[in-house]
């Protein structure tokens, strides 16, 4: 009976631990939770109510039927203890996944306004009067607003006078 005590204060240790660890990684994020993580939250609550109400019934037993039922309480903490894991497991994994998701739906939105961005410049460009060097510094200037795709003025430009080239094939500005 007295490792039945010691399990279940470890159990309650780690219950409560996680109940700090998924407000540590959720009380900074600045948008709302996706459903999925939302559904693992929710049934982690429901699951440590489970278990609250576990202890409850197991103070309310006297001590010769606690004595009685030491092997099936032990069971059920050892159970607790796995699903307890299980559930903090696929929070974790869930949470990971939103935000890998977010930082690439992130990064798809830049790409796209980067392409964007650069495809109204090859437009300037096009019906500009700058002459070849002027628009090798545009470019290269352009380069410096886009660090993050690592991309040279070389490749821009070579990027752009393949775009000037399909996009305007007769009108002699390339």
């Amino acid at each position: 009976m007295k490792r039945n005590k010691a399990e279940s204060k470890t159990l309650a240790d780690r219950a409560a631990q996680v109940v700090l660890d998924i407000s540590g990684q959720t009380k900074d994020l600045s948008t709302q939770l996706p459903p999925e993580v939302e559904r693992c939250i929710h049934e982690i609550e429901t699951f440590l109510q489970e278990i609250e109400e576990f202890f409850r019934e197991l103070e309310k037993e006297r001590f010769l039927r606690r004595f009685v039922r030491q092997d099936r309480h032990r069971a059920q903490i050892e159970e607790y203890g796995r699903l307890l894991d299980q559930a903090t497991a696929q929070f974790s994994m869930n949470l990971q996944l939103s935000i890998q998701t977010a930082q690439l739906d992130l990064r798809s939105a830049q790409v796209a306004q980067i392409a964007a961005d650069e495809k109204r410049h090859g437009d300037v460009l096009t019906v500009s009067q700058m002459s070849e060097a002027e628009r090798l510094q545009l470019l290269t200037s352009l380069d410096g607003m886009y660090p993050s795709l690592r991309c040279s003025s070389e490749s821009i430009l070579i990027e752009t006078h393949s775009y000037l080239r399909t996009a305007y094939p007769r009108s002699g500005v390339v």
